[in-house]
């Protein structure tokens, strides 16, 4: 892997360091960031143990660590309080103290659970994030966003915890199915869209070699994605301001994860259809901007449409929104490529009318 800078997430005392660096490095980063070598609690799914966990077990091992593994069920079904009441046990149980790391070593939903985990053990134990997904590596791991989901929507009990480091191995994702890859390319666009044109545009050019995993161009570029996120979360640390560009095609993209039960779509398929609303409200608006190249990379992205979910569920779903505030929906949306903002005059027939489209598109 091509040697690249670490990507600095300033927050004072709470600072630490995103790195695409291969797996090997992780011993080394962990030393750096002021953890020694002794116990430490991973904690995976099944799958990701399947395929990767002896070699993460090696490393680890190599280097004086001695891991112990927590595996949970893949799927967005764990993030509940039931997984989670099952993980601090485990932990406890583990004979952890205050200074033992706990490493989220898989995708989103790992990553959302273990962290939120890390936060309450203890009242908070050092956590290191390896994503192993595209989501995680460019978004998730990301920003110390922690949760699990509750009956009334996704995300809704959570803590901001940060981790000491994030690293993010791209070797990591050759291994990813298909459907996993083509999901998170959703949050690989929305990123260059709240960013600038130069990134849609460098996006779009490499759209054959991304959609490929050519390990040549991989790194550099998601490099490139995750720095988007970084500098937003480094400026807005508890989301009350420019943080809340990120969740652009997220407020349908949830609803309709909760309209299916969290069962059918993949978090960045929701998020697709909820970017083609998004877009579609916002030309709307906007109809002197400029949209083609927007349009050209999100035409990209591939999701099955949801002919049979009725507007009225999301309606429904969105109503429990947790980015609402005091009884008002806000929506992000842009102005033009690279100048997202957040309105909470969006109307329903304004959604309802871009869903229906979405439909058809």
């Amino acid at each position: 892997m091509k040697s690249l800078r670490p990507i600095q997430i300033d927050l004072g005392s709470q600072s630490y360091e995103v790195r695409f660096e291969p797996l090997q490095h992780l011993p080394e980063r962990m030393k750096s960031c002021g953890l020694s070598p002794g116990n430490c609690v991973v904690v995976t799914d099944k799958t990701v143990a399947h395929l990767h966990l002896s070699t993460l077990n090696r490393v680890l091992g190599h280097a004086n660590w001695t891991p112990t593994v927590a595996e949970i069920p893949p799927g967005e079904a764990s993030k509940s309080f039931t997984q989670l009441l099952r993980l601090q046990d485990f932990v406890l149980d583990s004979g952890v103290d205050r200074s033992t790391p706990l490493v989220a070593f898989g995708g989103g939903v790992v990553g959302d659970l273990a962290g939120f985990c890390a936060a309450t053990v203890m009242r908070g134990i050092p956590l290191v994030h390896v994503p192993t997904t595209l989501v995680g590596q460019v978004d998730s791991s990301i920003g110390g966003k922690t949760a699990i989901n509750h009956p009334s929507g996704k995300n809704l009990i959570g803590a901001f915890y940060q981790p000491c480091l994030v690293l993010a191995d791209t070797g990591l994702l050759t291994t990813l199915p298909e459907r996993e890859w083509n999901a998170g390319l959703a949050e690989v666009v929305k990123h260059a869209l709240i960013r600038d044109r130069s990134l849609v545009r460098e996006l779009h050019q490499s759209w054959s070699s991304l959609r490929a995993r050519e390990e040549v161009i991989l790194p550099g570029l998601l490099h490139s994605i995750a720095s988007v996120k970084a500098r937003i979360v480094a400026s807005d640390l508890l989301e009350k301001g420019p943080r809340s560009y990120l969740n652009l095609g997220h407020t349908v993209g949830h609803a309709l994860e909760q309209a299916t039960c969290f069962q059918r779509y993949l978090h960045g398929e929701a998020v697709a259809a909820g970017l083609v609303v998004a877009l579609r409200v916002s030309q709307e608006r906007q109809p002197d901007v400029d949209w083609s190249e927007a349009w050209a990379l999100v035409r990209e992205l591939e999701f099955e449409r949801p002919a049979d979910v009725t507007f009225d569920l999301i309606r429904t779903a969105m109503g429990r929104d947790k980015k609402n505030v005091a009884g008002q929906r806000r929506f992000v949306l842009l102005r033009d490529i690279g100048r997202p903002e957040v309105v909470s005059d969006v109307t329903t027939d304004e959604i309802e009318s871009a869903w229906n489209w979405m439909l058809m598109s």
